[in-house]
Order: structure tokens, then sequence, then C-alpha cells
């Protein structure tokens, strides 16, 4: 008995621990931020770099981009785990274009003959409720479904228009599009310098005054007599996960939008 009873208290002491240890873990991830820092600069060239860490740098990636080559890393406790370089599409199409004749009597300047176009993505047979259109040769609804379509459209905004809470869940949505939106704009610039120029002086103005309402701090030079876009930018900031979460549970469980949720997730079960 006293032995089953120790059994007992060690598995219990075990999953209190794996427990503790699984709400550490919950907490770490929706209340410490994920912190970033953008560096860009656009001349003769676009220079961007991206650093994203996380728990004091525990988890890092960093992105690079020189012109036309780009870098990304990813390391964990300082240890490099991924790494990929990007290069010229342009340059890599070119490489691709170089071949070797298939023998000896075949000229390098004469590529092989190539293969029949094939799109793999094309059905092989027309489909039920499709029809081949006569001169492009592509798929098209039939008149019949394009009908069941715009009934089926008209019921579902029939079903929102008969909706008793309709108005608190508009107001819901828009709640919901200001909390995701301070989460996200939760940022600082650091340095910024850019020297734009749209065209027409009134574009220019327009532009200019958009992005310094809203970007506080934004240092923006307009050019009103050429078309340009060149300068640099810093700018450092951090995402909170809860903040997110917070804002769709507020969202989800309220009482305009639950019912919604709830029928959605019944017809999605029944088919």
């Amino acid at each position: 008995m006293a032995l089953i009873l120790a059994i007992l208290k060690i598995t219990g002491i075990i999953l209190l621990l794996l427990l503790l240890l699984l709400i550490s873990v919950l907490l770490l991830v929706l209340f410490v931020p994920v912190r970033y820092h953008l560096l860009a600069g656009k001349y003769e060239e676009l220079h961007v770099k991206v650093s994203i860490t996380w728990l004091l740098r525990i988890i890092q990636v960093i992105y690079n981009k020189e012109g036309k080559i780009s870098k990304t890393d990813i390391k964990i406790l300082g240890i490099t785990l991924g790494r990929e370089d990007i290069e010229n599409a342009g340059e890599k199409k070119e490489e691709k274009e170089e071949f070797m004749p298939q023998d000896k009597d075949t000229p390098l300047t004469e590529p092989p003959d190539k293969p029949p176009d094939i799109n793999v993505n094309e059905p092989e047979g027309e489909p039920d409720n499709y029809r081949t259109h006569k001169k492009s040769g592509k798929f098209k609804l039939r008149k019949k479904d394009k009908v069941k379509e715009e009934s089926s459209f008209r019921e579902t905004l029939k079903k929102i228009n008969d909706y008793p809470y309709k108005k608190e869940a508009l107001a819901q949505t828009g709640k919901l599009i200001n909390r995701l939106l301070r989460g996200l704009l939760d940022f600082k610039v650091i340095k910024s310098e850019l020297r734009l120029g749209a065209g027409p002086p009134h574009i220019t103005a327009y532009i200019i005054g958009f992005i310094r309402a809203a970007i506080p701090g934004f240092n923006v030079t307009g050019e009103f007599e050429h078309t340009v876009f060149e300068g640099h930018i810093a700018v450092k900031g951090k995402l909170y996960l809860y903040k997110f979460v917070f804002a769709a549970a507020l969202f989800i469980f309220n009482r305009s939008i639950w019912p919604l949720v709830k029928k959605y997730y019944k017809d999605s079960k029944a088919n």
C-alpha cells in the first residue's frame, strides 16, 4: 500500500511540474514580445535588413537584401540552424538557358527540340458545371450555375439583413479591426529621410501629407519637378501575442457573433 501511495505521489508531482512548465511556456509566448528592427534604404539599389528576436535573442531571424542578393539566417541560442541565399531571379534564368549539346553533331547555338507545352492544371475533360468558350477555349460557368451562385449570394445578403444583431456585429467587427491595428502598429521610427516626387505636384503633396499624418516624426521632402523615390528609414517595434488573442476572444464570444460561429460550425460539420 505504501509503495502504491509513493508511486501516486511521484506521478502527481511529475504531472504538476509538467502543468507548471506548460503554463510558464504559454505565459512566455503570450506576454513576451516579438521585437523587430527594420533598416531599409533605396538610392541606386534597394538595401533591406530585418531582425526579428524573441526572449532575449534566444530565437533570432535575420533577413538581408543587398541589391539583387538576399540572405536569411535563423538562429537559436546563437547557433545558426538554417540559411537561405537567393540570388537574382534573372541571373538564374540565364543560367538555366545554358545547355550542353545532346551529341557531338549538335552545334552549341541550336537548342534541342522543346516538348509541347502541357498545362498540368487544366482538367482533361469538361466539368459538369462548366462550358468551354468557343474563342478562348477557357472553362466558364454555365448560365444556370451562375444563376445559382447569384441566388445563394442574395440569400446570404438577406440573412445578414434579417440578422437581429446586425448593427452590433458590425460595431464589433470595427472594434476588432481597431484592436488588431493597434497591436500591429506598436512601432517607433528611429531615423528617416525620404525624397519623394510622384509627378504632378498636387499628387506629391497629397502623398506627403498622408505619410506625415500616418507616421508622426517621419522626415519626408517633396520633389515637385521630378519623379523620384529615394531615402532610408530605421524602425523598431514589438508585437504582443496576447493582444491579438484577447481581441479575437472578445470578438468571437460576443453575443452578436457567437451565434454565427455556432451556426457556421454546425453547417460545416453537417457538410
